[in-house]
């Protein structure tokens, strides 16, 4: 069989197949980012109810702009990889305008980590 450097741009590298160790890690992750942005905002709740509202201000801020920070790489990144001929093998700059709009939709509602 011969191999043309067209079909080896196609191929995955053995690197990036799912082990389960890797699997394990990315839903461990995944898991520990919920439980920490939920911890963040309990901690903001109960700020407000003890009446110390600069803290409270303080770290809904903090969280908002984690949040937002994550979002925009993360669709920055996603727009670079469309762009990447090895890995959008259409090779084309962008699939569709419905998938930006999709995909920015997901991001602005701060669920784009979890489509990474």
């Amino acid at each position: 069989m011969i191999i043309s450097p067209q079909t080896e741009l196609q191929m995955l590298p053995a690197e990036s197949r799912y082990s389960k160790r890797r699997w394990f890690c990315t839903i461990a992750s995944l898991l520990l980012y919920i439980v920490d942005i939920a911890t963040d905002i309990r901690l903001a709740v109960k700020y407000v109810e003890e009446g110390q509202l600069l803290w409270a201000v303080l770290t809904f801020s903090f969280v908002l702009v984690g949040l937002m920070a994550t979002q925009i790489f993360s669709y920055a990144w996603y727009i670079d990889d469309m762009k990447n001929e090895a890995l959008n093998l259409g090779g084309k700059a962008i699939k569709s305008g419905l998938v930006c709009v999709g995909l920015m939709s997901v991001h602005v509602l701060g669920m784009g980590i979890f489509t990474r």
